[in-house]
């Protein structure tokens, strides 16, 4: 059966801050969980949709309200997966395992912008990760010859490598908000998770603009 899910990964002990900040900015329903390994992990019923504009929104506003990293997360149908970076508002990296095509005259900037930045990844890492440890779920060569662990397993699968680089809870990056509402009496903490209602506040309408790298 395959997968699709989306969730958010924020660098923080500090549940409540979390909730307070992820009040105000979901558009429906949500769950928090308790910090674990300095990450706190949301789950959001909007994102489902997998809207790249909603979750660059979301992802982006959390990490300027919290001054901190948020890394969003997302499978689609075991075959695609992607990831955003953000730090303080600004999205600093992204990945995406089939990108659109780059145009003959598209600048350089473009031509790299969805293949990850391990670098950039390495600074949330545990000791002793190295460049290659990130690298080798993110590759997407035709065989293990040449590296290509990533496009002979499920997309999902690239997460196991990724969370025991970052230390995130393997069991959470692998869930949704779905997965999540369906499971969570089968979830040891899941009483300790917060969950959140954002239908019952009300919003004004905001523009919405894409995810971008600054430039630097």
């Amino acid at each position: 059966m395959s997968a699709s899910f989306v969730n958010y990964q924020i660098r923080s002990d500090d549940q409540a801050a979390v909730v307070a900040a992820a009040s105000e900015l979901v558009k429906g329903r949500a769950f928090v969980s308790p910090a674990r390994n300095r990450w706190v992990t949301l789950y959001d019923e909007n994102s489902e949709l997998q809207d790249a504009y909603e979750i660059g929104r979301l992802g982006g506003e959390l990490s300027a309200r919290l001054n901190t990293a948020v890394i969003a997360f997302l499978v689609h149908d075991s075959s695609l997966f992607v990831y955003y970076l953000f730090e303080n508002g600004d999205l600093l990296d992204e990945f995406h395992s089939a990108p659109p095509p780059a145009s003959a005259d598209a600048d350089p900037e473009q031509r790299t912008r969805f293949t990850g930045r391990p670098e950039i990844l390495l600074r949330y890492c545990v000791p002793g990760t190295t460049r290659s440890d990130l690298e080798v779920p993110l590759l997407g060569s035709d065989s293990f010859a040449e590296g290509g662990f990533a496009s002979l397993v499920n997309a999902e699968e690239r997460l196991h490598p990724l969370a025991a680089a970052l230390n995130i809870d393997d069991l959470r990056i692998m869930l949704g908000f779905g997965d999540f509402d369906r499971r969570k009496t089968m979830i040891a903490d899941s009483a300790s998770f917060q969950k959140i209602d954002g239908r019952k506040l009300r919003r004004s309408a905001t523009h919405r603009i894409p995810p971008q790298i600054p430039r630097r």
